[in-house]
């Protein structure tokens, strides 16, 4: 007599349920599931996204080294559109970067930590920066610190992203 698709022991644990207060009967150790048969979903992730990193990376550089190259050689001022564009892009970057470290400050191991720490400052760095920029030099320079937090922040991410994944 039983039911069907419950052993003995799922059996005697709804029965115990029964008899304990919820919070002790959820402390009990959960049983073991066998994992044989589960293929791991992540095999192939860090290839894909190391490759999409430096390919989107490299597209990123080919239109900034065009956008250099195009560039008027000006310098702009604060009632420039773009020099609100700046602005929301260093601030996204900047929230990106802190998005991408906060969570991992207390599980990452140390040269992992040194390292993303040191990319992260530069990243905030630029960013800050590049807003100053654009009023006093040429526009291109704002644009490259623009480009270069970005830049660092995939970078973060991808390192972080197989930090976490080592570990």
């Amino acid at each position: 007599m039983g039911i069907p698709g419950l052993d003995e022991e799922d059996i005697t644990l709804i029965f115990r349920a029964k008899q304990v207060s919820p919070t002790r009967f959820y402390e009990t150790q959960p049983r073991e599931v066998p994992t044989d048969n589960i293929k791991s979903a992540h095999i192939n992730v860090p290839p894909v996204l190391i490759a999409a990193v430096c390919v989107s990376s490299l597209i990123y550089t080919a239109l900034m080294a065009l956008v250099w190259h195009k560039s008027r050689g000006e310098v702009g001022t604060t009632s420039d559109p773009d020099y609100f564009l700046s602005m929301q892009n260093s601030t996204m970057s900047v929230l990106g970067i802190l998005c991408d470290i906060y969570p991992t400050l207390w599980t990452l191991r140390s040269a992992v930590k040194l390292w993303a720490m040191t990319l992260s400052s530069l990243g905030v760095a630029l960013a800050l920066r590049a807003n100053p920029m654009y009023p006093l030099w040429l526009n291109i320079w704002s644009a490259l610190a623009s480009f270069s937090c970005g830049a660092i922040q995939s970078g973060i991410t991808l390192e972080l992203f197989l930090a976490c994944l080592i570990a």
